[in-house]
């Protein structure tokens, strides 16, 4: 914090002073033994004080079903706590109206004020061990700190207004990046100098950030912080998220349901209109609370509908990710990422499970020849070709066909031994080297070339589980599989046939 600004704004000669009343009200009620009469004669002795404290005590605001004729008979009514806020709440909303400068919103000052402190006290009277007066005047008072800074540091302040626009949340952080400290801080050291009570210091210095405030105000710190959602919400500044926010807030916090937080919202709307009036500030037109709740019930559908959509958008990007990030851009076959991720997976289940699974390691022969005579538009061609037909092939046995790399192609089939996976590889082995592939539209020396594989099979099966120790040794198995195959003249399958155990072979 910058002491010597806080200085500055704490001595500026135009801030706000409070009243005589005031004083002599907070001086009377630090008495442990202060008497009703005595604190009734101080604000008596005001009489435009009292006439506004008798007439909010008799209004529908308390709903009193006995009219009270003097402050002694309010305070009897109410309890001397209720009086003492009201006449300290009066007394400091015309110490803030008096030294009113121009500049400076009221409007909003006075609409997020009454909003505020009219919902605290609704708030307060649904939660055990806090007062609805003393909250109530925590929410009035909540910003007297804004115009502290106003005051001492006009032509410096403004433009944070002006940035931060209504957001109270930008302001606190507009503030202490260029002053180092906020309207609360400044609220709070005002308060403290006024002798106010230290819960009420609390509810100005942590109504935006509750989570600091201390240990034995923290449920009355929490109602304000849920008052000023509240505020924000019925003056329309975001409805939608406004209503959510108050509704997870009177959930977690008070164990309130969504029902019983609209009904705290509609009594908030009708109060807060009557208690600008009796303490004639103008909070501006604001529409009814159904009207709110409405538009914000609206708003969260249409925030639900768009946090659906987002989050399907985001689960098709992240799918559309994934499937490049294991798929060969040009044949759209699995690449060698998800080839050595599907083959470990089989691996482990076929070890644990006692059953077999097979690797197909696939060549096509002579392919340097394709493309060094009919051009790699021919080579790209022939491998998109080969790819599509080994998916049709090897898809219906459950397959999952992968570039390997190159002219390479490798194919993952679970639960099927040696010989049912060479059975599979040669029919495929037939049928495309009796099937040529269209190499028209590639710019090549032929309309289609024929293009046959060799072929290398390895399996994992049961009597032959003693041959590999892991996947790696079943996929080096498959290779030289297919060096056989080319070794044996191409175009042909090859199967990988381990050394039976020694036991076997002693027996044999």
């Amino acid at each position: 914090m910058n002491g010597a600004l806080l200085e500055r704004v704490l001595s500026a000669p135009r801030l706000p002073t409070l009243p005589m009343v005031a004083m002599r009200v907070i001086e009377l009620t630090d008495k442990k033994d202060v008497s009703l009469k005595e604190l009734a004669v101080t604000i008596e002795n005001d009489q435009a004080l009292a006439s506004k404290v008798l007439k909010t005590v008799n209004s529908s605001f308390y709903g009193l079903t006995k009219k009270c004729t003097t402050i002694n008979q309010a305070m009897v009514s109410l309890g001397m706590n209720a009086v003492k806020t009201l006449a300290l709440g009066f007394s400091l909303v015309k110490m803030i109206k008096d030294s009113q400068s121009a500049g400076f919103d009221y409007e909003d000052y006075w609409q997020r004020g009454v909003y505020t402190g009219t919902a605290a006290r609704i708030i307060a009277s649904h939660v055990r061990g806090v007062d609805p007066d003393e909250v109530f005047l925590g929410g009035i008072l909540q910003d007297v700190g804004m115009i502290a800074l106003h005051q001492a540091l006009e032509t410096e302040y403004v433009p944070v207004l002006t940035q931060s626009g209504r957001d109270h949340r930008a302001l606190a952080r507009f503030e202490s990046k260029v002053f180092e400290m906020t309207h609360a801080d400044v609220g709070a050291l005002m308060a403290q100098r006024w002798r106010l009570p230290d819960l009420l210091v609390s509810l100005i210095k942590f109504h935006e950030r509750p989570t600091s405030s201390p240990l034995d105000y923290t449920n009355a710190v929490r109602v304000v912080a849920l008052a000023n959602v509240s505020a924000d919400l019925l003056v329309g500044k975001e409805p939608g998220p406004n209503l959510r926010k108050f509704q997870e807030r009177c959930s977690q916090w008070h164990a309130m349901g969504p029902d019983e937080s609209d009904a705290l919202l509609r009594r908030i709307g009708a109060r807060a209109k009557e208690l600008a009036t009796l303490l004639k500030v103008d909070i501006g037109p604001t529409p009814t609370t159904d009207e709110i709740l409405s538009i914000a019930n609206d708003r969260m559908v249409q925030i639900s509908l768009q946090a659906e959509r987002d989050a399907e958008a985001l689960a098709q990007k992240n799918a559309a990710l994934l499937r490049e990030a294991v798929t060969d851009s040009l044949t759209g076959a699995a690449n060698r990422r998800r080839f050595n991720e599907d083959s470990a997976e089989a691996f482990a289940e076929s070890v644990r499970d006692g059953s077999s699974m097979a690797v197909v390691f696939f060549d096509a022969d002579k392919f340097k020849s394709i493309n060094d005579t009919h051009g790699h538009q021919a080579g790209d061609a022939v491998l998109v070709e080969l790819a599509m037909r080994m998916g049709k092939h090897f898809g219906d046995e459950g397959g999952l066909v992968c570039r390997y790399g190159g002219e390479e192609f490798a194919v993952v089939l679970r639960g099927k031994g040696r010989a049912e996976a060479a059975m599979i590889a040669e029919r495929f082995r037939a049928a495309q080297a009796g099937s040529p592939i269209d190499v028209r539209e590639t710019g090549a020396k032929a309309e289609a070339l024929t293009v046959t594989v060799s072929v290398g099979v390895a399996a994992l099966e049961p009597q032959t589980a003693h041959a590999f120790s892991n996947v790696e040794q079943l996929v080096r198995a498959a290779d030289q599989a297919v060096y056989a195959a080319k070794g044996s003249g191409r175009n042909c399958v090859r199967v990988f046939n381990p050394k039976p155990k020694q036991s076997e072979a002693a027996a044999a």
